[in-house]
């Protein structure tokens, strides 16, 4: 799946709007930064280029470690398994 903005999206079924997909995503920037994007367990920037895991800067691995894993689960990332998560509390 490519990045998309666009969290919600329908489609038309018997001339009616249907759910079809709901694309969570982690927005983090600091500063004047261009802003990074977590979304379907990748990196994005906002024009939707993939960023790999090595080059991400350092102040968004800091805020990243931060987000709770429930969340970042919802956006397509792997969770902890619930032991790890209670000894990294």
């Amino acid at each position: 799946m490519s990045f998309s903005l666009k969290t919600h999206e329908f489609v038309a079924r018997a001339g009616v709007s249907v759910l079809d997909r709901v694309n969570p995503y982690i927005r983090l920037s600091e500063g004047h930064t261009p802003p990074i994007f977590a979304q379907a367990g990748r990196f994005f920037y906002e024009g939707g280029q993939v960023i790999e895991e090595a080059e991400l800067p350092e102040w968004f691995t800091t805020q990243w470690a931060s987000v709770n894993p429930e969340v970042k689960e919802e956006a397509g990332f792997e969770a902890k398994p619930k032991q790890e998560r209670r000894r990294a509390s």
